[in-house]
């Protein structure tokens, strides 16, 4: 497993995650951590964009989890964006954001395509 989080922009406005190959669950929330620490300092709305291209969620009821993560995200995060073309993250992914599309104050989207990321990332008005 591969999970690296940065800076898409020197504004500091926008991380960008990218999960790749197999991982647990463990695994997942000891790089929250990172997230967390990067997170430290920042006064002003922050999107994360989390891009999964594992083929499937570890074994486990992953909705809870997901709960869990946008719990642990400071209020600072007004926005977490999933990204994956894999049917198999995104059908938990949708059952997850039916039942919480804004959690904590902050707003939850799933897109499929590229296309779609870059049109969200301007009507939030964020720089794609």
């Amino acid at each position: 497993m591969t999970i690296e989080c940065s800076w898409a922009d020197e504004a500091l406005r926008r991380i960008d995650c990218i999960i790749t190959g197999a991982f647990s669950w463990d695994e997942f929330f000891a790089h929250l951590a990172e997230l967390q620490t990067m997170l430290c300092g920042i006064d002003h709305d922050v999107y994360i964009i989390v891009r999964i291209q594992s083929e499937r969620f570890p074994t486990g009821n992953p909705l809870p989890r997901l709960h869990s993560l946008v719990d642990c995200l400071p209020p600072q995060v007004t926005a977490l964006i999933f990204f994956s073309e894999r049917p198999l993250i995104c059908a938990p992914l949708y059952g997850f954001l039916e039942r919480y599309h804004r959690l904590g104050g902050k707003r939850l989207h799933l897109v499929r395509y590229e296309q779609d990321l870059t049109h969200l990332l301007r009507r939030l008005a964020v720089v794609a």
